[in-house]
């Protein structure tokens, strides 16, 4: 039998004003039983995750953006290292609050976590993954993918998901969807170039992008870009 003993802490927040940074973790509940942390390191990079728990034996862990962050007279901002988008919280002591942000965290007073604190030295999971990863930016996956894709694929709107994870609706309106378990993450409009599927976030205010090949797409939302990162199209 397992005991899981919470530790909770009055303050997990601490600002350090000499370097201007941060460290923590914010927590909500983006769905009854996923868990959305947004965590702060001192060095000045941040993660956020989506743990999505459907069973007391499974467990999935997504990180949907990481990268640098800083933090100025009670505005914190975060700089997604491969899209490059910016996400915008207020801060006071008890919580955080998105100015600029993905649709789902719209709305939301997300307290400081009580589940536990960001040791010194304890670095964020998406490094070991960045090690490991091909490309390290939209940029450079763009340009290897323009290199072996010379022809024009044709494309169709509908539902393209990853084994029911996560979905992206295409409507022939222009308009897009994209959910994680059915709860929407991100919503706005898209467009076409060439291979490059383009959508933009209207709450977000910017610009991700999807590759096109036949009834499938590569790269988007989530942060990392490679050949194994593709959502197929569900059949009429």
């Amino acid at each position: 039998m397992k005991i899981y003993v919470l530790l909770f802490l009055t303050l997990i927040l601490n600002i350090d004003k000499a370097q201007s940074q941060l460290s923590g973790i914010f927590s909500f509940n983006f769905q009854t039983d996923a868990v959305c942390d947004i965590s702060f390191y001192k060095d000045g990079l941040y993660e956020i995750t989506i743990n999505k728990i459907p069973s007391d034996d499974l467990g999935i862990v997504t990180t949907i953006s990481f990268g640098k962050y800083t933090y100025n007279k009670g505005t914190i901002t975060c700089i997604d290292q491969n899209n490059n988008f910016q996400t915008i919280f207020s801060y006071n002591p008890k919580y955080i609050k998105a100015k600029q942000a993905y649709f789902g965290f719209l709305n939301k007073k997300i307290p400081v976590s009580a589940y536990f604190s960001i040791e010194p030295g304890s670095r964020p999971v998406f490094l070991s993954y960045t090690k490991e990863s091909k490309y390290k930016s939209i940029n450079e996956f763009k340009a290897a993918f323009k290199k072996t894709h010379k022809i024009v694929y044709p494309f169709k709107t509908g539902v393209y998901d990853y084994s029911n994870f996560y979905t992206l609706t295409i409507n022939p309106d222009h308009n897009y969807f994209f959910k994680f378990f059915g709860s929407t993450l991100s919503k706005g409009t898209w467009t076409r170039k060439g291979n490059e599927l383009v959508l933009y976030d209207e709450d977000l205010k910017s610009f991700f992008y999807y590759f096109i090949e036949k009834d499938k797409l590569i790269g988007g939302f989530l942060s990392f870009f490679d050949e194994g990162n593709l959502i197929v199209r569900k059949k009429d």
